[in-house]
């Protein structure tokens, strides 16, 4: 399968896993051309190998009857228990984080960092890497070593890409998108109503 196969099938999993979460609130249909979009963002930058192993935990996830939208949103609202504790996800958003504050110094005009949000897109990133496999965890430590090494900032290609992809340029071309970290229309966490191996929980 060739690397944008990949990533769609990626995409298409996780949309649909996306639109099944069980909140009180529906997910707004107008919400998600904005989320298949941030998604193909956030997985632009990282290898093949780690693209894959991805798609390879989300397909098994979807075999077992899980998803991996509602444990992460449950996560994110303290309803359910750590899944994983792997110090490299930890580790990976430590520079995640540290390349966005980057950005967002370099970039202030197109990239906001409000406090509330920062620290929401921490727990956000956190709770999102627990749902996927070591081996995953790992390749994308890998990329994340890799590109600092190179002194490349992925945060940055990121939203290069995104500009690209909506016909924007980049970001050093100073045609601006001011982009907000409100990641409200992601997370459903005030009275989640989910469902967990199986059991359904409230």
């Amino acid at each position: 399968m060739q690397r944008n196969e990949i990533m769609q099938r990626i995409i298409d999993l996780e949309t649909e896993m996306f639109m099944s979460v069980n909140a009180e609130e529906a997910v707004p249909a107008n919400t998600i051309p904005a989320f298949k979009e941030m998604r193909r963002m956030t997985y632009s930058v990282l290898s093949d190998k780690t693209v894959a192993l991805w798609l390879c935990d989300l397909e098994t996830a979807k075999k077992d009857g899980r998803n991996v939208m509602t444990e992460k949103y449950a996560l994110i609202g303290d309803q359910i228990p750590t899944l994983r504790d792997n110090p490299q996800i930890e580790r990976i958003v430590d520079i995640e984080e540290k390349w966005m504050n980057e950005l967002a110094f370099k970039y202030p005009h197109a990239v906001k960092r409000e406090r509330a949000n920062a620290e929401l897109f921490r727990k956000y990133a956190l709770c999102e890497l627990q749902t996927w496999s070591p081996a995953a965890v790992n390749s994308y430590f890998e990329d994340i070593k890799k590109a600092m090494e190179e002194g490349r900032n992925l945060a940055e290609e990121r939203y290069d890409n995104l500009y690209q992809n909506i016909g924007k340029g980049r970001l050093r071309d100073g045609r601006f998108i001011k982009i907000k970290f409100s990641v409200r229309f992601f997370v459903y966490t005030k009275n989640l109503t989910f469902c967990y191996n199986g059991k359904q929980n409230t």
